[in-house]
């Protein structure tokens, strides 16, 4: 990792480090964006785990099947509530 990717994401808020501040909305605009940015990573880090538990030893194929269909079912219900946010964003 680069010196400045390192930068950033050092500056980036982290649901773990402080949840209780993460119960109040965010005051700003730019403390939104940068929750945001911070759950992106904790999304991508599921998103890897799941796409690997194909290799999972010691877990039984129908447990595997339920938890990627559940994930998956839970991402796409998201991703159209995402995107119905972003298209009325655009349409103003």
């Amino acid at each position: 990792m680069t010196a400045k990717a390192k930068a950033r994401s050092a500056a980036l808020p982290r649901v773990e480090d402080a949840p209780e501040d993460w119960a109040e909305p965010p005051e700003t605009t730019a403390d939104c964006l940068a929750r945001i940015r911070a759950l992106r990573e904790r999304i991508d880090g599921h998103v890897r785990f799941m796409c690997a538990v194909a290799k999972m030893e010691g877990t039984s194929a129908e447990a595997k099947h339920k938890a990627a269909a559940a994930f998956y079912e839970r991402l796409h219900t998201l991703e159209r509530a995402l995107g119905r946010i972003e298209e009325e964003l655009r349409l103003g």
